[in-house]
């Protein structure tokens, strides 16, 4: 098996690092302003660039999908925006949960399933791999399909998971706080930080004195 070079490993590592913070983001707390740079974020995260859509810049995706979020927007069209990447965030999160909730299974069970192509790259003397999404570009001029986005989000984390040989036991999730974290040495961390390690620690310090 041929070792994968460092540029493709460091742009999956980037779109990881996109989707831990697309997962622990807070679309409903946000102003236009904020919303526009989760966008981008999100747009980091999903975006692959070996698609069969090359034509289809980044830039293209980003602008479709904050298409009406500019100042002196109304509250509705921010409010229907967060709600669909509430959405989007939340579909990650489930398989975030379904991840970590299957660690210590004593089964295999299924995360999620999509089409995938196999062919032949002989100038290369390599299998090449790609998932199947249906990816078009947005009609400029019509609702966003959220079905095609969480499809895009299952893609995208099957890129990630294979590229980076994720060990599905080091995403967790923080008990203290809620935010998802990957553990990226073998060093059993159950907190996101010391923040809230130390804040744990306190709580059960105060417990203690109290019963004393």
């Amino acid at each position: 098996m041929s070792e994968k070079s460092e540029g493709p490993i460091k742009m999956r590592r980037d779109e990881f690092d996109s989707a831990i913070k697309f997962a622990n983001s807070k679309p409903y707390e946000m102003r236009m302003e904020e919303l526009v740079q989760l966008i981008y974020t999100y747009c980091c995260f999903v975006f692959e660039e070996s698609s069969s859509l090359a034509l289809f810049k980044f830039s293209d995706m980003n602008l479709a999908l904050t298409k009406g979020l500019e100042p002196g927007c109304s509250a509705k069209t921010i409010a229907e925006r967060q709600d669909f990447f509430i959405d989007l965030r939340d579909h990650l999160r489930l398989r975030f949960d379904g991840i970590i909730g299957s660690v210590e299974s004593t089964e295999d069970p299924l995360l999620f399933e999509i089409e995938v192509r196999i062919s032949i790259r002989a100038s290369e003397h390599r299998f090449v791999k790609k998932f199947i999404t249906d990816e078009r570009p947005f009609p400029m001029g019509e609702t966003l399909d959220l079905v095609l986005e969480k499809r895009k989000v299952d893609t995208k984390l099957f890129y990630i998971i294979d590229d980076l040989e994720l060990d599905p036991a080091r995403l967790k999730n923080c008990p203290k706080c809620g935010t998802y974290f990957y553990q990226q040495t073998r060093r059993e961390k159950t907190y996101c930080s010391q923040r809230c390690a130390g804040a744990v620690r306190q709580k059960m310090y105060e417990e203690r004195k109290r019963k004393q």
